[in-house]
């Protein structure tokens, strides 16, 4: 099988690395900067090309696009039309959902990203929802962070898209946790927020949100996300009629439960109120690769699905709608913070 992948910075090694582990021998790689297609093919022997109109001409079975936010919907086009399957890393795209009907007209799969379904953490966390133990789900809060330059530790962070003002990190965050809370707790309805340049990093971005939303489960939650914490944070609160659940990435969950059964909340004043036992659940742990904080099987998981999906054998289950919708409630919020006084 031949596959292209479009954009060989962190994210596209990242993906040539999926592409092997999944037994694909044939690579092919752009992008803009020489120095990456030279390491590209020093570290994994693919094949590069000087430019995209290249990479299409050697008709590749799927595209896989890893490029920055501006610049994905071009390529995109481009290879659905030329009914190539492909599929994007979710970074802040205006009108992804536009590439829709040309997928179907095509009759080739086009498919966002959406990885965090397939973390092991975030995995575990639905096993423990479903079983019973955390009653009703009511609310949760959640705090998601980590300063810009330790995104890419190895460049400039006022030169990657993510310090410039329309995809910047924190906005980006928001998008990219929300996708799994989603997953696990409900559909976003309703959306608010406010957002701030609060830090003295050297770009003209909002480097911190906090929000505020509602679920069609009727569960309400808040969170930040910052592009300015001192390490990578990723954590969250979940409270249910029956439990509490705190989970931190790279960490076990904490279930926390009453004593005892059947516990009547009616009670007496005078009655003590029933204490906790916090029980905790290990995650498998995964495999990083040197230089990245994230493991490595989540992403091979979720590429995969999606090369499975391209033949028929499974159901993605994302869209460029469901991104969208996100995207547009997430705009909407914004719009109503800058209305405010």
């Amino acid at each position: 099988m031949r596959v292209f992948q479009v954009g060989l910075g962190s994210m596209g090694k990242r993906r040539v690395r999926n592409w092997r582990a999944l037994g694909v021998d044939e690579i092919i790689g752009f992008d803009r900067r020489e120095d990456r297609r030279r390491e590209a093919v020093e570290r994994y022997g693919i094949t590069p090309v000087d430019s995209f109109e290249d990479g299409l001409a050697m008709q590749p079975y799927a595209l896989t696009c890893s490029c920055p936010p501006g610049h994905q919907l071009q390529y995109l086009r481009a290879a659905l039309d030329a009914g190539i399957h492909a599929f994007n890393e979710t970074n802040w795209i205006e009108d992804l959902v536009s590439l829709a009907p040309l997928a179907h007209r095509r009759g080739v799969l086009g498919r966002p990203s959406f990885t965090m379904r397939f973390s092991r953490g975030v995995m575990k966390l639905r096993e423990v929802l479903e079983s019973g133990r955390v009653g009703r789900l009511v609310a949760f809060v959640g705090h998601f962070g980590q300063h810009l330059a330790h995104w890419h530790s190895w460049e400039d962070y006022r030169d990657v898209y993510y310090a410039q003002r329309n995809t910047g990190g924190a906005r980006e965050m928001v998008l990219f946790e929300l996708q799994w809370i989603a997953h696990l707790l409900g559909n976003v309805t309703g959306m608010s927020c406010y957002r701030a340049k609060l830090s003295d990093l050297d770009c003209d971005i909002d480097d911190v949100y906090q929000v505020l939303v509602k679920l069609d489960t009727g569960v309400l939650g808040s969170m930040q996300s910052d592009a300015f914490a001192p390490t990578h944070y990723r954590w969250i609160r979940l409270v249910g009629t029956e439990a509490v659940v705190e989970w931190q990435d790279g960490h076990a969950i904490k279930l926390g439960t009453k004593l005892g059964t059947g516990t009547n909340f009616r009670r007496p004043k005078l009655v003590p109120v029933p204490s906790f036992d916090w029980t905790e659940i290990p995650v498998p742990e995964g495999s990083p690769e040197p230089g990245y904080h994230a493991a490595e099987e989540m992403y091979i998981d979720e590429l995969g699905l999606f090369l499975a999906a391209t033949r028929g054998e499974a159901d993605y289950g994302y869209s460029y709608a469901d991104y969208q919708w996100l995207v547009d409630v997430l705009a909407a919020a914004e719009r109503q913070s800058d209305a405010r006084p």
